[in-house]
């Protein structure tokens, strides 16, 4: 039995993390193949930005080298022809024999006469270097509309004069802005394109019960007058509640120990045989009795000054109420005869 017990441990440890690192596998590539359907889509469409970044993402997730002949593609498109020979030449290394060798050489070739006309442009032209919060916004030159040249961040090429810069990401709001391009020189464009749509709403409402929140704190009176009040404080967070309590309990506690006592003595009154022994218990049972009315006494009355107090102060104090030209009056009388001790109670609220 425990042989079995050890083989089918020895099985776990083996198989189970193979079956999550083959499970973590299968989530990637599906992933990876999300990312690649929705580049294609895009590049047919014209979209070679937003499809860049696609391929680029699916490269990340199933780092397969046939993609780099897409990203390639894409970066020629949108005349980024450093990129796009650098990506050329590295799918050639990774898959020399592919039957698309010809072709890709022969872009190579295509891109090394435009890298040198871009160059000889370069010379006479300015840069302005965007970047933006969140990144991965389309990048538009001259123009509302239409593809986008590049996605942030990015470094574009522009001739010397006035450009407008609009930056679009979807879910944010768009910017524009005008930039002044000088011959050889560099303009930085730092742009926070703001929370999302959704979330900016979120917050909207989220301030807006906060405000109600505060609005609280300032009651409106019927007569239209503001009475500005603070938010109350509870009985049970003031000394005098506390002290009573505790008051109480240790008056409670003397009642008891003295009633015992007084039970005690009355035990060795009955027992006594002598006269004098009699006497002797009689007095002290008598006076630990008397110690226990009055701890009883003390007691009570503390008791029930605590639970007065709370329930006056929780009614004209605790309560975010107006003020009331209402008087009120309350009265704690205690009185004590050879019978015991009474405390006569009354509120008029």
């Amino acid at each position: 039995m425990k042989f079995k017990i050890i083989i089918i441990v020895l099985l776990s440890v083996l198989f189970v993390p193979g079956a999550v690192e083959a499970q973590s596998a299968s989530k990637i590539v599906a992933k990876a193949k999300q990312m690649y359907l929705q580049a294609e889509k895009l590049y047919v469409k014209g979209k070679f930005a937003q499809a860049l970044d696609k391929y680029m993402k699916a490269h990340e997730f199933s780092n397969k080298p046939g993609l780099l002949f897409n990203i390639a593609q894409c970066h020629r498109n949108l005349k980024q022809y450093e990129k796009a020979r650098f990506f050329y030449k590295l799918f050639l290394d990774k898959l020399p024999n592919n039957p698309y060798k010809s072709e890709v050489k022969q872009h190579i070739v295509e891109l090394e006469n435009n890298i040198s006309e871009q160059k000889n442009k370069v010379k006479n032209m300015g840069r302005v270097s965007i970047i933006t919060k969140p990144k991965g916004a389309g990048v538009l030159v001259d123009s509302f509309s239409g593809q986008p040249r590049s996605l942030t961040p990015v470094v574009l090429h522009l001739t010397p004069g006035t450009h407008l810069i609009v930056v679009k990401k979807e879910g944010y709001e768009s910017i524009s802005k005008k930039v002044e391009i000088k011959k050889n020189k560099l303009v930085f464009l730092n742009l926070d394109l703001g929370s999302e749509k959704g979330e900016a709403k979120s917050k909207t409402a989220k301030k807006r019960i906060d405000s109600q929140k505060i609005d609280k704190n300032n009651l409106v009176k019927a007569n239209g007058s503001s009475g500005k009040h603070l938010e109350p404080d509870k009985f049970y967070n003031k000394w005098w509640f506390y002290t009573g309590i505790a008051t109480t309990l240790v008056f409670v506690s003397g009642s008891v120990y003295f009633g015992m006592e007084a039970v005690a003595y009355e035990d060795d009154y009955n027992n006594a045989t002598s006269q004098a022994d009699k006497e002797h218990f009689k007095d002290e049972g008598e006076t630990a009795a008397l110690r226990s009315d009055i701890s009883t006494g003390i007691a009570v009355l503390s008791g029930l000054a605590t639970v007065a107090g709370s329930l006056i102060y929780h009614n004209y104090f605790s309560s975010p109420k107006s003020v009331s030209s209402k008087t009120s009056s309350y009265f704690v009388i205690p009185s004590c005869t050879s019978a015991g001790c009474t405390v006569s109670a009354s509120f008029s609220f």
